[in-house]
């Protein structure tokens, strides 16, 4: 019988379960683990793709800080210090600002978000469980 139960009630269910046998208990306590784990592996295998794809994401966020950086020290202190107009330096300033205050609010939410992929990762059996715990519709029935 089929019960789409979370992955913890039916790997249990499948040990409490009564067998003719020792060997039959194993083997279906290994087939229960079995396809569980296979749907783990796949969902962490999701999640490790997810994760690379949002890291080369934020490397392009890196390198356009790292551009900024330069181009303050550049545009502004270098300028300065070779006599360019202070009020042209100022108004290029302050766009230089600006775009580095939006390019750490971009660095602080992806701290954020590589967090949460970290979490992913850390426990992919509990974060599955989690996951079809909470969206019961996800739950694969799994004979016992």
């Amino acid at each position: 019988m089929a019960i789409p139960l979370t992955p913890d009630q039916t790997r249990i269910a499948a040990r409490e379960s009564a067998y003719a046998n020792s060997i039959e208990e194993k083997e279906n306590i290994a087939r229960v683990d079995g396809e569980f784990f296979d749907r783990v592996r796949i969902f962490e295998n999701h999640a490790l793709s997810n994760a690379r794809q949002f890291m080369d994401g934020v490397h392009v966020d890196l390198v356009a800080a790292d551009e900024l950086e330069t181009a303050i020290r550049r545009e502004v202190r270098f300028a300065l210090n070779e006599g360019a107009n202070p009020e042209a330096v100022a108004y290029r300033h302050t766009a230089l600002v600006a775009s580095a205050k939006a390019a750490i609010e971009r660095l602080e939410r992806a701290e954020r978000e590589s967090e949460w992929h970290a979490n992913r990762l850390n426990d992919p059996y509990s974060q599955y469980a989690a996951l079809v715990s909470k969206f019961p519709t996800l739950r694969p029935p799994v004979s016992i």
